[in-house]
């Protein structure tokens, strides 16, 4: 994404980053250190092989020798980040806990500005909800039974994305279709909360109000005009009344 920012600067235009996944929105805008990702995939499939042997808590006990700083900081009953972190330790010789990570403080890599978009909980639940109706009429469980066909394993971080494993839960005959797409649809919801719960904590986020009928070219110039009023200066953050008075 960085490498893209440059070129796209290089060439006399604004670079626009659009998504909903605040950590790595974090990780693109604000200084901080981060340990290597999925750099020892060998390591990783040995812990995980010792987890569904010898059980997980083995593997949190040695967490807590190596690392007790980290691991009072993990959730030790889930599996992907006990392992994550022993991957961390064993491939840069470096607790996981001595890394600074990211602060919401921390400076900014870019002059940004950053527009979070919201609109009322009714409507955004019957937008979500809607959307997954559309992703299974458009061949949402086709696509999922091709990628196993192709010898995708369900257990891919992948495919524990939203959709997919609610989906998986039927392909695998653990619930119907009507049960799956409610699963969906509730964890949808949910995430959609907690992606406003982590805006709202995040520094110079200006916040808009949209409705679902609008089209997007008129948000898109409420931003441009935003941006012309502010001179191209970082939006200033915003508390709950002001981000009221925003919309």
């Amino acid at each position: 994404a960085r490498a893209a920012i440059e070129d796209i600067r290089s060439r006399g235009k604004l670079p626009l980053v659009v998504g909903g996944t605040g950590f790595y929105l974090r990780a693109l805008l604000r200084e901080g250190e981060l340990p290597p990702q999925g750099a020892a995939p060998a390591v990783r499939q040995r812990l995980e092989a010792e987890a569904a042997e010898r059980g997980l808590a083995r593997l949190a006990a040695r967490l807590a020798e190596v690392d007790p700083e980290g691991a009072g900081r993990t959730d030790l009953r889930n599996p992907r980040r006990v392992i994550r972190a022993l991957e961390i330790h064993e491939t840069t010789g470096r607790p996981q806990s001595s890394y600074r990570g990211l602060d919401k403080d921390g400076a900014l890599r870019y002059n940004a500005a950053s527009f979070a978009l919201s609109m009322p909980r009714e409507e955004l639940n019957r937008v979500i909800d809607e959307r997954v109706d559309r992703m299974v009429a458009a061949g949402f469980g086709r696509e999922v039974q091709s990628l196993l066909n192709q010898g995708y394993s369900p257990r891919l971080p992948s495919l524990q994305a939203l959709g997919y494993k609610q989906w998986l839960l039927h392909v695998g005959g653990r619930v119907s279709v009507e049960e799956a797409l409610s699963l969906w649809k509730r964890d949808t919801r949910r995430y959609a909360r907690r992606q406003m719960t982590w805006f709202r904590g995040e520094r110079g986020v200006l916040w808009l109000e949209v409705r679902p009928h609008l089209p997007p070219a008129e948000t898109a110039l409420r931003i441009a005009a935003t941006l012309r009023a502010a001179g191209g200066q970082q939006a200033p953050h915003q508390g709950d009344k002001e981000c009221r008075e925003a919309r």
